[in-house]
């Protein structure tokens, strides 16, 4: 409803029609029940078409299959020149998902009475992105404190504030699990970005750093920022208006996704299939009516997502090492090679492993006999590292 009221406002739902909330269904031999839903089509077609419009011709892109994917390539597009991303690693990756990428929060310290201030939410997260030194170039691991001089980092942390009243808001590992938790005085091990590290030692915190990764340059997304805000402040409508709402939600699915990466694949919605195109099939065994797909890049699916399947095994893998295809995996499975150990077998080595999943599968196959991997590649064995603890 809120979708229309916006972008189609001539064509909102019509109301009281089915009784949803007491159970009534969809009767297609019911005339207003058609009518319900013949307005739900001509009102989406009307609003899609209209959030196509606004985003191409602010953003001279197409609106995608999903919102964070058309996002993620008008983020890329308007990055700083010369400023290059490469790839988080893995073990990178782990550590950003896991405990670096967090939700904001709000916390009731006691209560209030007097004037209040009302201030733009969206502003705010446009100050934080438009101030934020974000990481780019090459990546460092390191233990100890991060270096003085370093343009953007994360940390692994623990601190403590005797003095502290602010509960700091952070995730770590509890039981076996990564949990949120708001310490007051004492924070556990931790991982926090460069800017968090920065604003808990201005606060007073003591703080033990353990290991970090640094990066070798940084960058900001003003000029993007303050594009966006201004097109959303001043836009026809307001910013409550059709653009103003589709460019907040840009930058929302901007700013929120820089973890993120658009798969190389484009969709296509269409009764025909178009020139280049060809069906989409999902999961199922048909091709899904009027949907339809092509490749931008031939790049391997297994480094766009990050992980490969063996064996029906599923293993982390970027381009450190080459993904992994293996006919030794399918004799692992069907115990072929069985026949070459003894009874007097207690070592098995996996030279040039790799990501290790040929190591991983042997210790599957074989629990009782001790399984080494090694590969002269450093950064090889880190992914393989990643592989045996998942």
């Amino acid at each position: 409803e809120k979708f229309l009221a916006v972008y189609a406002p001539d064509f909102r739902k019509l109301s009281g029609t089915i009784d949803w909330e007491n159970g009534e269904v969809f009767d297609a031999t019911n005339p207003d029940h058609v009518a319900y839903a013949e307005r739900d089509s001509e009102g989406l077609y009307h609003g899609m078409t209209q959030a196509a419009s606004i985003i191409y011709d602010n953003f001279g892109e197409p609106l995608r299959a999903t919102i964070g994917s058309c996002c993620i390539r008008i983020l890329t597009k308007s990055l700083p020149k010369g400023v290059e991303i490469d790839a988080l690693t893995a073990d990178a990756m782990e550590v950003c998902r896991k405990y670096v990428v967090r939700g904001g929060y709000c916390v009731i310290m006691r209560s209030y009475t007097g004037p209040v201030w009302k201030y733009d939410i969206n502003q705010a997260y446009a100050a934080a992105m438009r101030e934020a030194d974000l990481p780019c170039g090459g990546m460092l691991r390191g233990r100890g404190r991060p270096h003085p001089s370093s343009p953007a980092y994360m940390v692994r942390i623990k601190a403590r504030n005797p003095r502290n009243k602010i509960p700091f808001y952070h995730r770590t590992l509890r039981e076996g699990r990564i949990v949120s938790v708001f310490s007051m005085v004492e924070i556990p091990d931790t991982w926090v970005t460069g800017i968090e590290h920065k604003q808990l030692i201005a606060e007073g915190w003591e703080i033990e750093c353990l290991e970090c990764w640094e990066w070798s340059r940084s960058f900001k997304l003003t000029e993007y920022v303050d594009r966006l805000e201004r097109l959303r402040v001043t836009a026809e409508g307001g910013p409550s208006g059709p653009i103003g709402t589709m460019v907040k939600s840009t930058g929302n699915n901007s700013f929120g996704k820089t973890l993120e990466h658009a798969l190389p694949i484009d969709f296509a919605f269409a009764v025909e299939c178009p020139d280049g195109w060809q069906s989409y099939y999902g999961d199922g065994p048909t091709p899904i009516d009027h949907v339809f797909y092509r490749i931008e890049t031939r790049r391997p699916a297994a480094y766009l997502t990050g992980e490969a399947w063996l064996q029906g095994v599923p293993f982390t893998v970027d381009e450190r090492v080459i993904v992994p295809r293996s006919l030794i995996a399918e004799c692992l499975a069907e115990a072929s090679i069985d026949p070459w150990l003894s009874e007097a077998t207690t070592r098995v080595l996996d030279l040039c492993t790799g990501n290790g999943s040929l190591a991983v599968l042997a210790a599957m196959a074989w629990p009782d006999v001790s399984v080494t991997g090694a590969d002269l590649s450093a950064d090889a064995l880190a992914v393989a590292r990643l592989n045996v603890e998942r």
